[in-house]
């Protein structure tokens, strides 16, 4: 994850990766992020020392964040599965209509 000009490379300790994922883009971390960061910078930065004073909300159970991790990574599937579904009959409706303007008589 990179913040402003600098790079903050988290390292999952103890902790289930893709549950991290989640959890940072859960609205109580990114509360803690944005308390931290810099009102003044413009862009807005925080300093990487920071970072690592947000608090995660996690299960100390690692099987537990497997679990909810394997879920969060279940949805993101289901939903791009989803997209793509809507950008092929999109573009197979678009050509449909291309096609039938084509052999349209003026």
């Amino acid at each position: 994850m990179a913040f402003y000009v600098s790079l903050a490379l988290l390292k999952p300790r103890n902790i289930e990766s893709y549950f991290l994922n989640s959890a940072i883009k859960s609205s109580f971390f990114q509360k803690g992020l944005q308390e931290r960061t810099l009102v003044t910078a413009v862009p807005k930065k925080i300093n990487k020392d920071e970072i690592g004073k947000v608090e995660i909300l996690l299960p100390v159970a690692i099987e537990e964040q497997r679990q909810i991790g394997a879920f969060f990574r279940s949805l993101d599937s289901l939903i791009a599965l989803h997209q793509r579904e809507r950008v092929e009959q999109f573009a197979q409706s678009g050509s449909s209509f291309n096609n039938a303007c084509k052999h349209r008589a003026v």
